[in-house]
């Protein structure tokens, strides 16, 4: 297996750089308490049963910063983009995710996207922005 000095190293992620293209930051789900674990049943569910708080406060306490990139993909294809299979098809991700405290190497439901200055929500269907 590759070293890599960082998740954004890997040549799965590499494809998705573009300098000079729209900043993107992934975050993923880390806390697994009854709100961290709700999420992950999309946008809806969680607003029925949790007050949240605002994005920024929820990204501190419930998400960890997965990779931050430039990149001219669609905000839309970024889900496809980051499954595990696409991007790190030999678990190369995997040393990376374990160090950031991170539980998945897929993007899925209840993870957020932060495109150029929107919040989105990995949602049930497709993203919600926040």
């Amino acid at each position: 297996m590759h070293k890599f000095e960082s998740i954004t190293d890997l040549p799965g992620i590499q494809r998705l750089i573009t300098k000079g293209g729209e900043k993107v930051k992934i975050y993923y789900r880390k806390n697994r308490d009854n709100l961290g674990l709700d999420l992950g049943m999309g946008l809806d569910f969680v607003k029925k049963h949790h007050s949240l708080p605002d994005t920024e406060e929820l990204l501190k306490t419930h998400y960890g910063l997965f990779c931050e990139i430039q990149t001219q993909i669609a905000v839309e294809d970024l889900f496809c983009s980051f499954q595990g299979e696409s991007y790190s098809p030999e678990g190369e991700a995997a040393p990376f995710i374990k160090a950031q405290g991170l539980f998945h190497t897929s993007m899925s439901v209840g993870d957020i996207i932060k495109y150029g200055d929107t919040y989105y929500f990995v949602d049930s269907y497709g993203m919600t922005e926040m």
